[in-house]
């Protein structure tokens, strides 16, 4: 959201980070200011039908989402996570591999 407003020289006069999308658009629905989330997020709020809904731009409507964890807690299921990740990423480089 901070990149969207800097390429248009504008910046919000408040930011606050929250860690639920549903805690989000509840603050977006009391007319707090703006939600930058996945739509799919929309079909799971009860309260969507209040909110008007804007697309980002092509070229603006990806970001990089990292996968983070302490060292020495690998485990079975976070190699899987990121082989899963691997392979889709792998996949959307060369579509030959569908």
């Amino acid at each position: 959201m901070e990149d969207w407003y800097a390429l248009r020289d504008q910046m919000p006069e408040r930011t606050i980070e929250l860690g639920s999308y549903h805690a989000m658009l509840g603050c977006v629905v009391a007319g707090m200011g703006v939600a930058l989330l996945p739509r799919s997020v929309l079909t799971t709020f009860p309260e969507s039908r209040r909110l008007k809904v804007h697309r980002l731009p092509p070229g603006e409507n990806r970001a990089d989402t990292y996968l983070i964890w302490r060292k020495g807690a690998d485990s079975p299921k976070v190699q899987a996570l990121r082989d899963l990740l691997t392979r889709q990423r792998s996949r959307r480089r060369d579509p030959a591999q569908v």
